[in-house]
């Protein structure tokens, strides 16, 4: 990153912008989130995904 991206990304962390970690692009006080004119560009939400088709393993019981 260089200098003016560091800059424009400590000054979304300094106003904890809630979607930091989805922004592509770090535009700091130029952001509209912040008051600014420029659009954020956003990441596409992938949610967690669990497989629960895998086998658990299962542990025979010493004391049974």
């Amino acid at each position: 990153m260089t200098k003016a991206e560091l800059l424009a990304l400590a000054e979304c962390q300094a106003a904890r912008c809630r979607f930091i970690n989805r922004c592509k692009i770090y535009w700091g006080r130029r952001c509209s989130r912040l008051g600014g004119k420029k659009i954020p560009r956003i990441r596409p939400y992938k949610p967690l995904v669990r497989y629960f088709d895998e086998p658990v393993a299962c542990y025979k019981q010493p004391w049974a």
